[in-house]
C-alpha cells in the first residue's frame, strides 16, 4: 500500500482481496469494515485470520469493528473470525446496520486515521485503496453514523459456541 497519498486501484476479486490484506497488514490501532456479506473479502481464509490475530496481538489497544449487512456468510463460512471475536470480545465487535444511508452501495474498510479501501458498489470488485485524508474522513463519517444505530447480530453468540 502506498503511504505517500497515492491511490492504488483494483478491479478483480484477487485485487480486492490483496488490497484488503494490505490494509489489515498496515493497520496499527484501528480497523473498521463495512460490507454487505464479507464473502468477497476473504475473511474466511486462514491468511486473513492470521493477519487479524497479528493485529490484535500487537497492541492491547487495537480494535476491530465490523458492519455486515447480511451475517449469513460470516456465520456459515468464517468460523476463525468468529472464534477471534470470542477471543478478543472487548476489542472486536460485529454489528448489523439498521439501515445504510439512502443510495449507499459501497463496501469499504478503514485503518487507523489514514488508510482506506473502497469498492464503488457492493456488486463490483472495482475500487481503490491507499492514503487520502479526505476520502478517509467521508468514509469514517458514514461508518460512525451507521455504527451508532447498528445492532449486534441476533443469535451469533449461540452459533459460535
Amino acid at each position: 500500500m502506498s503511504e505517500s497519498g497515492m491511490l492504488e486501484r483494483f478491479d478483480t476479486l484477487a485485487g480486492y482481496q490483496a488490497a484488503m490484506q494490505s490494509l489489515v497488514s498496515h493497520a496499527r490501532k484501528h480497523l473498521c469494515f463495512c460490507e454487505r456479506t464479507l464473502q468477497e473479502s476473504a475473511f474466511g481464509a486462514r491468511a486473513c485470520t492470521e493477519l487479524m490475530v497479528q493485529f490484535l496481538s500487537a497492541s492491547p489497544s487495537s480494535t476491530v469493528r465490523i458492519l455486515v449487512l447480511d451475517p449469513t456468510y460470516l456465520v456459515q463460512h468464517c468460523p476463525r473470525l468468529l472464534l477471534l471475536s470470542r477471543r478478543f470480545p472487548q476489542r472486536m465487535t460485529i454489528r448489523i446496520p439498521v439501515e445504510m444511508p439512502s443510495g449507499w452501495h459501497q463496501g469499504f474498510a478503514l485503518a487507523d486515521e489514514a488508510f482506506f479501501l473502497k469498492r464503488h458498489h457492493w456488486d463490483w470488485m472495482r475500487g481503490e485503496y491507499g492514503e487520502n485524508r479526505r476520502e478517509f474522513v467521508v468514509l469514517s463519517q458514514v461508518f460512525e453514523y451507521v455504527w451508532a444505530q447498528a445492532l449486534p447480530p441476533a443469535g451469533i453468540e449461540q452459533l459460535t459456541l
